[in-house]
């Protein structure tokens, strides 16, 4: 099953995501990064989902 966007996904040693990964490194590169979410509400999300969308809203 393809991920929903509630759960955080598989972890490296480092504890990052290979998603999260990519996302800071095109961050890093100064690339143009495209995000699409289901919904605004965090309803389902795991704690770990909902810190990372507040990251990337600029809110942590």
């Amino acid at each position: 099953m393809p991920p929903t966007g509630n759960d955080y996904g598989s972890e490296n040693a480092g504890g990052l995501s290979p998603t999260e990964r990519e996302f800071d490194l095109a961050t890093a590169e100064g690339k143009y990064r495209l995000i699409s979410r289901a919904t605004a509400k965090a309803t389902g999300r795991t704690a770990r989902v909902t810190a990372r969308v507040a990251t990337i809203q600029g809110r942590n």
